[in-house]
């Protein structure tokens, strides 16, 4: 950005349905913005519900914390929520995790303890490939199980920006659901962590010309909400 205003030009439009928060972006960008407009979702509020399920049916704590993910009571009580949630949701539902190698292993234990045969029960499970060339299969086998007159629906399960969270269409019957199991957290040791403007970072504040100094933690914070923006089929 800088480089666009160093040629002279005289303004510079950036649209998009992912930029907000908007002040952790203008830090990144490291230009300032005189004018913004941050329109309302076309979805109204009483269309959606959002909820945040602390504890599983077994009264345990769900986490996905770096400490927690992989314990196995913590990852049999979601299973176990994972499996109502599939008996309360018509149609289809979309599980995402913050990583492939949280979603391998969790789905592994999964399958081993018998969770996954029960969500198979309700609503066969797909899982989203690393590899691009099975990726179709695997999607129009979810399509198709959706639209199959005698199915209860489906389930599929991907990760957040991967290849199933953006520019696919889950309109309707496709998706009655979201379950996002944890936030996409960049690494701690991201280069972009420890100096997200390319700044200077001091007790973690990042300095950067001609704009009001933003925390790094607050960065950090942020980009997963633009991560989750990016990919929820609203």
């Amino acid at each position: 950005m800088q480089e666009l205003l160093g040629q002279g030009v005289r303004s510079i439009i950036l649209t998009s349905g992912t930029l907000s928060p908007l002040s952790s972006f203008t830090c990144e960008m490291k230009i300032h913005f005189p004018v913004s407009l941050e329109n309302l979702h076309v979805i109204q509020p009483d269309q959606i519900s959002a909820s945040i399920i602390e504890k599983g049916p077994d009264g345990v704590k769900l986490s996905t914390a770096f400490d927690r993910r992989f314990v196995p009571e913590n990852m049999s009580s979601m299973g176990n929520t994972l499996v109502n949630l599939t008996r309360l949701v018509p149609h289809g539902l979309l599980v995402f995790f913050p990583s492939y190698p949280v979603m391998d292993k969790t789905l592994e234990f999964w399958r081993a303890s018998g969770h996954a045969g029960r969500i198979e029960k309700v609503k066969p499970m797909f899982v989203e490939p690393r590899g691009k060339g099975t990726f179709t299969e695997v999607i129009d086998g979810y399509y198709a199980k959706l639209k199959d007159p005698n199915s209860s629906g489906g389930s599929f399960f991907a990760v957040c920006r991967g290849k199933a969270s953006e520019g696919l269409d889950f309109a309707d019957t496709y998706c009655r659901g979201v379950v996002v199991t944890g936030l996409p957290f960049p690494p701690m040791m991201d280069p972009r962590v420890m100096d997200p403007s390319e700044g200077s970072v001091r007790a973690g504040v990042v300095q950067t010309a001609g704009l009001s100094s933003c925390e790094s933690s607050h960065w950090q914070s942020d980009l997963p909400q633009r991560r989750l923006r990016s990919h929820l089929p609203l």
